[in-house]
């Protein structure tokens, strides 16, 4: 966990909250805030749930394929142990 905390903390330097718009045809069609995004390249989605669902991933790789991103790191905070997921495009 202690890489965690070093992400966390670079976290907190990089752009929390950075909106991505989704557009279809040139014309915005939705909008999607990051949890966390860490130096431009790793998107961060937290979650609070009893554990992972295949919901969860889903969403995690349809932001990556509509960011452009390569890597998202999925963690659920839930449960008392901490579960982490990496999901690359």
């Amino acid at each position: 966990m202690h890489w965690l905390m070093k992400y966390a903390r670079k976290a907190s330097t990089s752009n929390n909250k950075r909106p991505f718009m989704f557009t279809m045809i040139r014309i915005v069609v939705g909008e999607y805030f990051a949890h966390l995004l860490v130096e431009n390249r790793v998107l961060v989605e937290l979650k609070a749930a009893k554990a992972f669902d295949e919901v969860h991933m889903a969403q995690c790789l349809n932001y990556l394929k509509a960011t452009g991103l390569p890597v998202c790191l999925l963690i659920n905070f839930g449960i008392p142990r901490i579960q982490i997921k990496r999901l690359v495009m």
